[in-house]
């Protein structure tokens, strides 16, 4: 099952990286993030205009115009949840407990 959490979230002059023209933004370290669109202001800022690098956790600067002091991005996160999200250690003990509680009325009644 495929789960979707889409939000905004701003970037601003204190995440500025003057040396790398680049706004710091440490969610893309997250898998499953991805920036749908970024806006300066209301206007939707061209693709063109930024580069996303994944590995440094940066939206560079493209454009010869001077950079935003705020842009917003538009965030959706993608989760595939697995059967192995079920098995968290709660859950673990919850079943256990379930086994040990049936064998003990079984062997009550032997």
């Amino acid at each position: 099952m495929t789960m979707n959490t889409s939000f905004d979230t701003k970037l601003t002059e204190t995440d500025w990286d003057p040396a790398k023209s680049a706004w710091r933004c440490v969610m893309l370290r997250l898998s499953g993030v991805e920036i749908d669109s970024i806006y300066s202001g209301n206007e939707r800022l061209p693709a063109g205009c930024y580069g996303i690098d994944r590995d440094r956790w940066i939206i560079r600067w493209n454009s010869k115009k001077q950079q935003p002091k705020e842009i917003k991005l538009m965030v959706s996160i993608n989760r595939t949840s697995n059967n192995s999200d079920s098995a968290t250690p709660l859950n673990k003990a919850i079943i256990l407990f379930a086994v040990i509680a049936f064998l003990v009325v079984v062997v009550r009644y032997i």
